[in-house]
């Protein structure tokens, strides 16, 4: 599924859901435990999504921060 918001706060939006779906897929495909930087480097990676001259791009995303708390976990 790729989401294509039209611009401004649909972007933010559809970045959020794209991270929540990556959570989803997670929970149902990988066995638990499993570390909680796990899930999070992976939703943030493929959740930050760019779609640019026609290519899709994951990991854009210049804040480090949710996945820097999601280490110290």
């Amino acid at each position: 599924m790729l989401l294509r918001p039209a611009s401004g706060a649909g972007e933010e939006l559809a970045r959020d859901l794209a991270h929540e779906l990556v959570h989803l897929y997670l929970d149902r495909t990988l066995p638990r435990p499993r570390p909680s930087w796990v899930s999070e480097g992976l939703a943030e990676v493929y959740g930050d999504y760019e779609v640019k001259d026609g290519k899709l791009g994951f990991g854009n995303s210049a804040d480090p921060a949710p996945l820097a708390s999601a280490l110290e976990e």
